[in-house]
């Protein structure tokens, strides 16, 4: 599991899609706006931020958090991952949604 935010849901699904397509995630959930308080340049800061949070493999992590150091719009990027337990249906899909396609 990997999870990022962005400051719009049209950024948001755009990541979403492109991770998907290059089957760097099997499923990307976007979720509802959610209010976000950070110190940034010296201030305690606000924003709305839609989170995405991103279904991978252990073996397609490093590219899929290169691939997002690449099109974040942000500076320094929310990237924060760890492993998860999932059903071995579930886990399945995911490895087969992102392996390469002959």
């Amino acid at each position: 599991m990997l999870i990022t935010s962005v400051d719009s849901q049209p950024i948001a699904e755009s990541l979403a899609r492109d991770m998907v397509r290059q089957r760097l995630a099997a499923c990307v959930q976007v979720s509802a706006p959610a209010t976000s308080v950070y110190h940034w340049e010296n201030n305690v800061q606000s924003a709305e931020e839609y989170c995405l949070s991103i279904k991978t493999t252990a073996g397609k992590l490093d590219d899929a958090i290169t691939w997002l150091h690449q099109h974040h719009p942000y500076k320094i990027p929310e990237l924060v991952w760890w492993p998860v337990h999932a059903s071995d249906a579930y886990a399945d899909w995911v490895r087969e949604s992102v392996q390469s396609v002959c």
